[in-house]
């Protein structure tokens, strides 16, 4: 009798958080977010992104949502969305198939080491615009990164490698590539990524539409918590 009143006093709790699991599992996740060493982790960083490539069809437009390196044919359409929740700091950078390095995001280099104004969406392009693959087949490389503080060694390498000499770009570049590995190599394993409103098939196409999506409502976004720095690269591997 008492080994069954034990049960009955710990089955009521189980089935509550259950409950709570399965009617909030984004608010549970990142209640339980937790650093290497097990502690609760106080997570300041805390936004909605994805990817799209579209493609024109006899119906309408195919969309694919990715937050990972795929394959896409040239003609797909691209774009970048970005909707912050809390003050941070984002910098979208291409590595082109040619090897440029270009900064997608702040558009303006004036704009670098400015924080973003929060619960507002922002996209490369901006507004209605979307970007192509064009002719040019091969890697396409981004790198994505999300602060609570500027990373002043980024903005730093990114700006010295465009001013720098013809004679001296290649040791510039490698300073860039060697703290954009150190940014991604900080970051992993440091986040939480909880699927918003996410896609058949493991998030890989959503379906078919007659416009191109440009209403937050219509993107299948990942939401990221973490606690001070978020570095993601995805490569676009571009073939005919």
């Amino acid at each position: 009798m008492r080994r069954n009143n034990q049960k009955s006093k710990w089955l009521l709790p189980i089935i509550i958080a259950c409950i709570l699991f399965v009617s909030q599992p984004g608010r549970l996740a990142i209640a339980q977010a937790r650093d290497k060493t097990g502690a609760v982790r106080q997570d300041s960083l805390n936004f909605l992104w994805n990817f799209a490539g579209a493609s024109r069809v006899k119906s309408g437009v195919k969309v694919s949502f990715f937050a990972k390196d795929i394959t896409l044919r040239t003609g797909t359409s691209l774009k970048f969305f970005f909707v912050p929740t809390s003050l941070c700091y984002i910098y979208l950078f291409v590595q082109t198939s040619q090897g440029k390095i270009e900064l997608l995001i702040p558009s303006d280099e004036k704009e670098i080491g400015k924080p973003v104004e929060p619960n507002k969406m922002l996209t490369y392009p901006g507004a209605d615009g979307w970007t192509g693959l064009d002719t040019v087949t091969g890697k396409e490389t981004f790198y994505f990164l999300v602060s609570g503080s500027p990373l002043s060694s980024i903005e730093d390498a990114y700006l010295k490698m465009n001013s720098s000499p013809s004679n001296s770009s290649r040791s510039r570049e490698k300073l860039f590539a060697s703290n954009m590995r150190s940014m991604l190599k900080k970051s992993l394993m440091r986040h939480v990524v909880i699927a918003v409103n996410p896609a058949e098939m493991g998030g890989s196409v959503r379906g078919f539409r007659e416009t191109l999506p440009v209403n937050p409502k219509e993107i299948d976004f990942q939401r990221v918590v973490t606690s001070d720095l978020f570095a993601k690269k995805i490569v676009i591997e571009h073939i005919r």
